[in-house]
């Protein structure tokens, strides 16, 4: 029996579920033969006080002062100060870690969260027989280098430029593998068409459907919602607050215009986004693969410097989506979309759904799978086949050691195929 330990964070929502991703999926393929755990080292008892504060700071953060959270992103994205970051962190989590790394004796430690791997490395050099580490990355392109800590034996990104950055950072590009973001394997699972699951969910059939990702991350939701709302446009509306309370009881009391829908936390978000046409949402990492798992297109509001930037700007130069910064411009977007007799928004679905991974989690457990059986073997002796994922059938690829740039992509234009929780 495997013990394969996945470490994650509540940092904003996509950490957790990237990580419930990947258990739901090893447990699919290897359940007989396998014990996963998913724990959030964070919220453990041996770990500080002001650690287990670190959801609420982060939440904080972002909503009030964005651009300094953007500022220190960037200040921590430089090789001294990474470094300083990394060596705070192995003082302060080395004592939960080791004792999950002595109580349960991992073959393999799976992160979703970037600043396990230092502690983890420490650790690893004081024990007789090391797990093996994979680390699981969760934005698309601007990715911080906390990502990339040589103590981890294997990397999976979402593209070939969080691949690129990988190797510009200085991590062995013969372990990297390129999988996309893991969302929940449910998604891929649902076949029913999207009038068919409008109606088990109580919705419209015959009006186009926004479907609206809040939490308590997204700043100024009421009244963005307030002004679509008094524009009256032929749509209707399906809102998930995120388990944002105040958010929830402010969008019951107002009276709406439109056919609305309103969950204050939906474990079912993967049937929710098959039902909509559209989604907006923040750009977080986790939210925008599930959209493009669905094959639905993005409207991003409120989008932070940084990982979320980059998330964004990579599904609008793919042609996926589109980026709003007032109301306004969201009721004249959503105005122009619902008059063109779908054109447009069927175009964006379509480069939608060839960004989408949808098994992204059984890629990874794939791969977590071949580094248990080929423990203390190198897993790609002549480089690490990469599987390029920016759009869904592409040519497989070589990264050797050395290189800067992946090659170039050789593109066979196809649809690609079409999970969960509220998260970023």
């Amino acid at each position: 029996m495997k013990r394969i330990l996945i470490l994650t964070a509540d940092v904003g929502f996509g950490h957790i579920s990237a990580a419930n991703a990947i258990r739901e999926a090893l447990e699919t393929r290897h359940g007989h033969a396998c014990q996963v755990e998913v724990v959030n080292p964070l919220q453990s008892q041996a770990a500080p006080r002001l650690m287990r504060h670190n959801a609420r700071d982060y939440d904080r953060l972002v909503r009030r002062w964005p651009r300094v959270y953007g500022l220190a992103y960037n200040a921590t994205n430089r090789r001294f100060t990474n470094s300083l970051v990394n060596q705070a962190y192995t003082s302060l989590l080395q004592a939960a870690l080791r004792r999950l790394l002595v109580t349960g004796a991992p073959d393999l430690v799976i992160t979703t969260y970037p600043y396990y791997q230092s502690p983890l490395a420490a650790i690893c050099r004081e024990l007789p027989a090391p797990p093996r580490i994979l680390t699981v990355v969760t934005d698309f392109v601007t990715v911080h280098r906390a990502w990339f800590h040589a103590g981890a034996d294997f990397c999976c990104v979402p593209t070939a430029d969080a691949a690129r950055r990988a190797v510009s950072y200085g991590f062995d590009p013969h372990n990297i593998r390129i999988t996309g973001i893991p969302v929940h394997p449910d998604i891929g699972r649902i076949r029913a068409a999207k009038q068919d699951v409008r109606r088990a969910l109580g919705w419209r059939t015959d009006l186009p459907t926004l479907l609206v990702m809040g939490s308590k991350r997204v700043d100024r939701l009421p009244g963005l919602l307030q002004q679509i709302n008094a524009a009256r446009l032929p749509l209707q509306l399906g809102v998930v607050c995120g388990g944002d309370e105040a958010l929830y009881r402010v969008l019951n009391q107002m009276t709406w215009t439109r056919p609305v829908h309103i969950y204050g936390f939906s474990n079912d978000v993967p049937r929710l986004m098959h039902a909509a046409d559209w989604v907006m949402s923040k750009a977080g990492g986790l939210t925008t693969a599930e959209a493009l798992a669905c094959g639905r297109p993005l409207l991003f509001i409120g989008t932070i410097p940084g990982q979320e930037r980059g998330n964004a700007e990579y599904v609008v130069r793919h042609d996926a989506g589109v980026m709003v910064e007032t109301g306004a411009e969201t009721v004249r977007l959503l105005r122009h979309w619902t008059g063109l007799g779908d054109a447009e928004p069927r175009r964006l679905a379509v480069e939608a759904r060839r960004l989408g991974r949808p098994h992204a989690a059984h890629d990874i457990a794939a791969q977590a799978w071949t580094m248990l059986e080929h423990a203390g073997n190198t897993f790609a002796p002549n480089g690490v086949t990469v599987q390029m994922t920016t759009h869904a059938d592409v040519g497989l690829h070589k990264l050797r050691r050395g290189q800067t740039r992946l090659p170039a992509m050789t593109v066979r234009r196809s649809v690609g195929r079409g999970t969960t929780n509220n998260h970023e």
